[in-house]
């Protein structure tokens, strides 16, 4: 199943992780999407500038346009994966099959993107 959201991202910074929400890797200078294997970090446009698209579900349904800026496996104990902002406020939330899961991360090629797709196998 996949979920779609219209967010605005306070200082243009979210977060994906288990629903536990486990300590952020620190934001690099130089990489949009960073991650400790426990939360990934991800840069987007502010929220100020506009909204942030973000459409998530299973890697087989999620559209994969765009250029792949993340692949990599991320901790989901709770088998709940939940998108939050700066100051945690959940975004979205989804059930994901595993204690670790597969994260594909798609945008629309800017460096802040305004959409973000994110495939989870």
């Amino acid at each position: 199943m996949i979920s779609a959201v219209i967010a605005f991202p306070t200082h243009g910074i979210f977060f994906i992780s288990d629903e536990t929400l486990p300590d952020a890797p620190f934001p690099g200078e130089r990489m949009e999407f960073q991650s400790n294997g426990r939360c990934i970090l991800g840069r987007c446009q502010h929220d100020q500038d506009g909204p942030l698209e973000i459409v998530i579900g299973d890697y087989a349904e999620v559209p994969k346009d765009g250029v792949l800026v993340f692949s990599g496996p991320l901790e989901t104990p709770n088998r709940l994966l939940v998108c939050s902002n700066v100051v945690l406020d959940e975004m979205v939330r989804v059930p994901v099959k595993s204690a670790r899961t597969s994260v594909f991360i798609w945008t629309d090629g800017q460096k802040m993107p305004e959409k973000v797709v994110i495939g989870l196998d």
